[in-house]
């Protein structure tokens, strides 16, 4: 039983990170995003271009119920919050505020993708969990490696 829930959570992961790798594709033609509610004063908005996905949170409590919308990118557009300031990108994660009291976030659908394809390899193999003191030095050394250039990156 415990192998095809194993099985069925790993094709689960992969029709998802092809359904992220599809919206990737689309986000360089369509906008699509939705807009609603969270509260009395705060505003929800989930939208996809040009390869990111950006969540922002407003203070605006015009909004009273969800509504979806999709249009046609625009090649000249190429921030996906265009009338915000620009803010620094590392590796296509950006997290900045929006004025007053707001913020929003944006992340790669090539992390979104990966992600999912991981999960889904995750679950595929059968693990053994039996560790070695070669294994964990490898593990820790290329977790160092990792962290160092991430730091040298900020």
């Amino acid at each position: 039983m415990a192998r095809y829930l194993r099985i069925a959570a790993s094709v689960y992961f992969a029709l998802i990170a092809v359904a992220f790798v599809g919206l990737w594709v689309r986000s360089y033609y369509w906008h699509d995003g939705a807009r609603g509610p969270i509260g009395r004063s705060y505003t929800l908005s989930v939208q996809h271009l040009f390869g990111v996905v950006v969540c922002a949170v407003s203070p605006e409590s015009t909004i009273n119920e969800w509504a979806s919308f999709g249009l046609q990118a625009e090649p000249h557009i190429r921030s996906p919050l265009s009338g915000e300031k620009k803010s620094a990108r590392t590796l296509g994660f950006t997290f900045d505020a929006i004025q007053p009291s707001g913020f929003y976030a944006a992340i790669p659908h090539w992390f979104l993708a990966a992600g999912s394809f991981g999960f889904a390899a995750l679950f595929a193999f059968k693990r053994t969990w039996r560790f070695t003191a070669r294994g964990l030095l490898i593990a820790t050394t290329l977790l160092g490696g990792v962290l160092g250039l991430a730091i040298y990156l900020i």
